[in-house]
């Protein structure tokens, strides 16, 4: 028979063994992953009202105390994509593109699969100039959200963008390549302008010189030549000059001097006969004159505005560079 303290004793017993048997049931690794638990927890919950702060300070348009924010959410927790992505957008929109560029960077990183983090990548990218690798970003986060609309227009901007820098850099390259013909000329460039220059000299002379020995032909054909071939003479040593500087202005001194010695081949072994034509015919007078007159016109005149057009090349090319 039991006595009654003995039953006492167990009915207190069993009354405490429920708490006693589950409070020796749990193991100290349970318990301590609880406390991991809740700690973790309690810092999302941090997170998540730092970042809403933050959130409310940038519809004030306190972006500082926002960025403040968002470095101190960071700080809690490194990885954290929201808060991440917010401090991308806010580097962005003030600017600092390549502060902003790495942020989003580490968005993609930590999660590939973030379409708005390449959308966001190639945003920054196309905002630095960068178009090619822009328009690879935003290809990935189409691929990964073909439904964005915000996306397709970033990406027909980006396109678009391409385009035109590639007409520009063609319309560059086709004017650096002109420009460096227009200043080295060219041997083909060279030989053509020097041919023109002799020709017109030749014809010029001709017209000069064809009354002599043609008197019988009209004055006008003599006159048109000589103009013809003097204004050829001053349009392309100034032409030359100003397009390709002293080269083509040395063949003007060329040309010049050509006319001198014509000129003073004339004087010095067909004085004579000329006297002689002139006293057999002295109307011939007139030719002669304007023979004279004309040699020493294309031996002045051409090198007169090749000069002009010499300094004026200069004076163009030197505004260029300072523009």
């Amino acid at each position: 028979m039991v006595s009654p303290s003995i039953s006492n004793q167990a009915a207190e017993y069993l009354s405490q063994s429920p708490i006693s048997i589950a409070s020796a049931q749990m193991s100290p690794s349970t318990s301590g992953q609880i406390s991991i638990e809740i700690l973790e927890q309690n810092r999302r919950n941090q997170c998540v009202k730092l970042l809403n702060q933050a959130r409310q300070q940038v519809q004030i348009q306190n972006i500082p105390a926002a960025l403040n924010t968002i470095e101190n959410v960071l700080q809690i927790a490194p990885d954290y994509i929201d808060a991440l992505i917010l401090k991308a957008q806010l580097l962005g929109t003030t600017g600092y593109f390549q502060d902003a560029l790495p942020v989003a960077n580490q968005v993609i990183q930590l999660d590939p699969g973030n379409d708005f983090g390449w959308c966001m990548c190639a945003t920054l990218l196309a905002n630095m100039g960068q178009m090619h690798e822009a328009s690879d970003a935003i290809e990935r986060s189409i691929a990964l959200n073909p439904n964005n609309p915000e996306a397709l227009a970033i990406r027909d901007a980006i396109l678009s963008n391409l385009a035109r820098n590639s007409l520009v850099e063609q319309d560059a390259r086709s004017q650096l390549a002109a420009t460096s013909v227009g200043k080295q000329g060219g041997v083909k460039s060279f030989l053509i302008g020097a041919l023109i220059q002799i020709s017109a000299l030749f014809v010029g002379a001709t017209g000069a010189s064809i009354l002599i020995i043609r008197p019988q032909l009209p004055i006008i054909i003599a006159f048109l030549l000589e103009s013809l071939a003097l204004a050829i003479l001053c349009v392309n040593a100034a032409r030359g000059s100003y397009l390709y500087g002293i080269k083509r202005f040395m063949l003007t001194c060329a040309t010049s001097l050509l006319a001198l010695g014509i000129l003073g081949g004339l004087y010095r072994f067909g004085y004579n006969w000329l006297m002689n034509k002139v006293i057999a015919f002295p109307p011939l007078i007139v030719p002669v004159l304007f023979l004279g007159f004309w040699l020493l016109a294309a031996a002045v005149l051409p090198l007169v505005v090749a000069t002009g057009g010499l300094i004026s090349g200069i004076i163009v090319g030197v505004r260029r560079k300072r523009q």
